[in-house]
């Protein structure tokens, strides 16, 4: 067996978590799609379960997300006052 991991085998749950976690981040489509190259339509058919992705779209849309939650850690980060 196989310890790789593929999308393709999955459930439209996928496209259910990208989802989640774009609305989570507080992100539009729009805003995910231009960060993670890719097509407005063809991510709201992905997260709506009307396609399947790959394991590289996944991992593009996940990064496009991680680093829009990276950058607004480091900007509280930049803000915080620490007592001295």
């Amino acid at each position: 067996m196989s310890k790789f991991f593929d999308m393709a085998t999955q459930t439209p749950q996928v496209g259910q978590s990208l989802k989640t976690l774009r609305r989570l981040a507080g992100l539009t489509l729009e805003q995910v799609s231009e960060r993670a190259e890719t097509a407005p339509a063809y991510l709201s058919k992905v997260e709506n379960g009307k396609l399947v992705p790959n394991n590289v779209y996944v991992a593009r849309v996940s990064m496009a997300i991680a680093e829009h939650l990276a950058e607004g850690t480091r900007y509280f980060e930049t803000q915080a006052t620490y007592p001295g």
